[in-house]
């Protein structure tokens, strides 16, 4: 009679204890299903959140005016990824206070974000680190951490591998210097400066003396000098991905230690960097899958020496500073991407030539190249077979007959970012192109560009996007 009650008593799914239930959540495979577990009853909702690992909160304001902050994070409590992100200056931001409830979840945090929460203070950061022991990646775009408390951290949380300090504008040289002493095993740091002219380049030289397995670095608008660079480079082999973006100081000299030391490089950022000319891309190997050159004084000469690898699918020479800067032959069977916006130089020759070459490309910007005329249209709609998007913004010299070659050639075409005008294209050429190919999206928008995958390559979390692998938002 017993073995009957205590039959009875599971006889319903919902009678079962928590752990079963764990149990049968953890055989749900399809994320659909997931989601609509907790759906069914309380119980399952409970079983279902003590499973999560990612927590992303979007809407603070809901969570704090509710008092809803402890009672959320006491039901994650296998949380590995935590994220807090404001977006609108208005929003309202977490506090010390919130931060101390991390105690609750704290003990299995792997993950940790928090962007532009200003209100957080070094008192903040110290909990964090308390609380926090297995913390392997933390992202503080924006936040007001100091020196102080990025040594505090470093010194608890002596696992972390990626660190995020994008305009984490209080942060000097010291605060880098207690980073790379204290983790050893850092392989993604990320530093974004409003200033351009902060004299914490020098405290890299410590990265490169205490984190030889730094395989991504990202110095956007430091002082970095090429000496340093040098030292950075040499220490640090195994770098695959660099961002020098609007480092000024940085000339060819320091693109050349990168080039020569740095062989698996795969992925290489710069913008802004007046002193190259293109010379220390010579060095270059067959790895480099990503190079953007933007707003770089590059020469022809050197333009061609960049090429010689002959491994790159995503290549960008976006509004040279020299505006006479030749592009001949470009022969890349790889290359996927290529940005040309603002190349107001290029002429049909290197046109009929890239088209040629690169049998590959699927999106190519040549937004403000006037000079491209009929037969660099021609070339394009006849060559490039496998072409899926085009940027045509302001190129003076596409005509009608000109939009009707990328028609009738480029068959896998789905959409042409031509804005609103700066064409010799009218209503009745569109309206020709259109009985031809309507299946393809003419946007009269001025598109936002080639959007690079500069940091795709990054071990072992490509860059930190919990916005994408969470599974519940607020």
């Amino acid at each position: 009679m017993e073995d009957v009650r205590a039959l009875n008593q599971y006889s319903c799914i919902t009678n079962l204890p928590d752990n079963l239930l764990d149990l049968i959540y953890g055989k749900v495979n399809e994320q659909d299903d997931q989601q609509s577990f907790g759906l069914t009853c309380h119980s399952f909702l409970k079983v279902q959140n003590l499973g999560k690992k990612h927590l992303h909160v979007r809407n603070y304001r809901s969570v704090r005016d509710s008092r809803m902050l402890d009672k959320l994070l006491s039901g994650f409590s296998k949380l590995q990824d935590l994220s807090f992100s404001i977006i609108l200056s208005y929003q309202e931001s977490v506090s010390d206070t919130d931060i101390i409830k991390l105690q609750k979840c704290g003990s299995t945090l792997q993950r940790f974000s928090l962007t532009n929460c200003g209100q957080v203070t070094d008192k903040g950061f110290i909990s964090i680190a308390s609380y926090c022991p297995l913390l392997s990646v933390i992202c503080l775009v924006g936040c007001s951490i100091t020196d102080d408390g990025l040594g505090l951290m470093a010194k608890s949380c002596k696992s972390l591998v990626e660190v995020n300090l994008s305009h984490c504008n209080n942060i000097t040289l010291c605060g880098i210097q207690y980073l790379s002493q204290n983790c050893r095993q850092l392989k993604v740091l990320k530093v974004k400066i409003v200033s351009y002219f902060q004299n914490i380049g020098v405290g890299f030289v410590s990265v490169a003396s205490y984190c030889p397995l730094l395989s991504v670095i990202c110095l956007v608008g430091c002082s970095i000098t090429d000496s340093e660079l040098e030292i950075l480079a040499k220490s640090c082999k195994f770098l695959i991905e660099v961002n020098l973006n609007t480092c000024i100081n940085v000339s060819d000299c320091g693109i050349q230690y990168i080039s020569q030391n740095c062989r698996q490089l795969r992925a290489l950022k710069i913008r802004n960097c007046k002193n190259v000319v293109g010379v220390g891309f010579r060095w270059c190997s067959s790895n480099l899958k990503i190079l953007y050159a933007s707003c770089c004084a590059l020469d022809s000469t050197d333009v061609i020496e960049i090429l010689r690898g002959g491994g790159l699918e995503y290549l960008s020479f976006s509004w040279p500073v020299n505006e006479r800067m030749f592009i001949g032959s470009i022969d890349l069977a790889n290359l996927k991407v290529l940005d040309l916006e603002g190349c107001k130089s290029i002429e049909d020759d290197a046109i009929v030539s890239i088209s040629k070459g690169c049998p590959l490309l699927r999106d190519w910007d040549l937004s403000w190249c006037g000079r491209v005329g009929l037969r660099g249209w021609e070339s394009i709609g006849l060559y490039s077979q496998n072409l899926e998007i085009i940027h045509v913004y302001r190129c003076a010299r596409l005509c009608n007959k000109g939009l009707l070659c990328l028609g009738n050639g480029c068959k896998r075409l789905s959409v042409i970012w031509m804005g609103s005008g700066g064409t010799e294209i009218t209503s009745n050429g569109i309206t020709a192109f259109k009985l031809q190919r309507d299946d393809v999206n003419i946007n009269d928008k001025f598109g936002t560009g080639i959007i690079f995958p500069s940091w795709r390559f990054t071990w072992p979390f490509k860059e930190l996007q919990l916005a994408q692998e969470v599974e519940h938002f607020i």
